[in-house]
């Protein structure tokens, strides 16, 4: 899963590692961040794999 992540939406590897169920929303299709290198809380908006 983690490597479809970081295909799909560019995350580095900390940033995917930092990540809780709590921070998905597989419903709306987002994930909340909430330590990025540049911001310290963005969202990241997955649709899935064409």
């Amino acid at each position: 899963m983690a490597v479809i992540l970081a295909l799909a939406t560019g995350m580095r590897k900390s940033e995917l590692m930092n990540l809780c169920w709590q921070d998905v929303n597989l419903n709306e299709g987002y994930l909340i961040l909430h330590q990025t290198k540049t911001v310290n809380v963005g969202e990241c908006f997955y649709q899935g794999m064409a």
